[in-house]
């Protein structure tokens, strides 16, 4: 298991719950040791050839999307990010948003999504707030600005982007070539954070909800 740093483990202790409630999501079965990714690694063992993305002309398996968020995940730590960092994500509803999200879910780095319309300006506050490692741009343009803002945010080392970026800029397609990482859904726990999800910011600043792997994975149980 990777060690997680300073930032990761405060922000672990971020999320917290009173414990009667805590011993009430498990009994119930709400709350259980899986993961997204141990999720991801049990249908892909099961049903490997069933559909589990479908975007216009382009369908992936569950079998193909594991495969293909461990490539990712080993070019997530070959950058040298780790468990608990966090990486902001501005895709739209893709093929690649969804990936990316497996991938970092696999690994145990939280992921940031920002509203794909927000300008720089908008996107800079974001990152500050969730003093992100790393950020996914959805093109080229889009990550020169994102290395603009390099200088003002210090715990903002990487900018990546789909398609072919500058050479500052890692290329998403190249991480998706990398060797895949072994055991991948062994490096996340369930009361991990999984995802931060920002409010609108209507009256103030946006705030920030810490999303585990057991309350996301509960709630789309839930909802099914």
């Amino acid at each position: 298991r990777q060690r997680a740093s300073e930032k990761a483990l405060a922000l672990k202790r971020a999320v917290s719950f009173e414990p009667v409630r805590v011993r009430a999501f498990i009994e119930r079965g709400d709350w259980t040791d899986q993961t997204v990714g141990s999720l991801l690694k049990e249908r892909a063992r099961a049903t490997p050839d069933r559909p589990v993305i479908i975007e216009g002309d382009r369908t992936i398996t569950y079998g193909e999307a594991f495969e293909t968020a461990r490539r990712i995940a080993g070019g997530l730590l070959s950058l040298g990010l780790s468990k608990g960092d966090v990486v902001a994500v501005q895709l739209p509803n893709t093929l690649e948003y969804l990936l990316t999200y497996f991938a970092l879910a696999l690994v145990g780095i939280v992921m940031a999504p920002i509203h794909v319309v927000y300008a720089p300006s908008e996107v800079e506050p974001l990152l500050r707030h969730s003093r992100a490692d790393a950020i996914l741009m959805a093109d080229p343009e889009r990550a020169r600005g994102a290395l603009a803002l390099q200088d003002k945010l210090p715990d903002l080392k990487h900018v990546l982007s789909l398609g072919t970026p500058p050479g500052d800029v890692a290329a998403w397609d190249e991480l998706r070539r990398r060797e895949p990482i072994q055991d991948a859904a062994d490096l996340a726990g369930a009361a991990d954070p999984l995802h931060m999800a920002f409010t609108s910011g209507t009256t103030a600043g946006p705030k920030t909800v810490l999303v585990t792997h057991q309350t996301a994975l509960s709630t789309i149980i839930n909802s099914a």
